[in-house]
């Protein structure tokens, strides 16, 4: 029985490591923005051989790795995805950080949207 057992952690570790590595992002350095970027993208085990919905992933992956880098300041991070061999690679380019210094709020009162309410209610 300690045989099988052995086997079947080898192939769990060997299934797992090729999962693990069928997805690459490039180019983040950040620890906490990469882990980030990695739980949102989708799950690249399932191989398909249909090229719309592969191109479908590839640009919805896109976009959520755009997402998440806007909402560090990366706004114009490039951002070019490939799939070769069953693997998936997005290389990215962070550019500029834009960060605010300052934000300025103000409030026009219009009396033709208030609903009513009297200040304080």
């Amino acid at each position: 029985m300690q045989v099988f057992e052995k086997l079947c952690f080898f192939f769990a570790f060997f299934v797992f490591a090729s999962l693990a590595g069928a997805v690459t992002v490039d180019g983040i350095p950040n620890k906490e923005i990469l882990q980030l970027v990695m739980s949102q993208i989708s799950d690249w085990s399932e191989v398909s051989d249909d090229a719309i919905s592969e191109e479908f992933r590839l640009k919805k992956d896109k976009r959520l790795i755009k997402k998440v880098l806007t909402s560090y300041g990366y706004f114009d991070a490039e951002i070019k995805p490939s799939r070769k061999s069953g693997k998936v690679r997005f290389d990215v380019k962070l550019n500029e950080r834009y960060k605010c210094d300052e934000v300025l709020l103000l409030y026009i009162d219009q009396p033709e949207y208030r609903s009513g309410l009297k200040i304080g209610q």
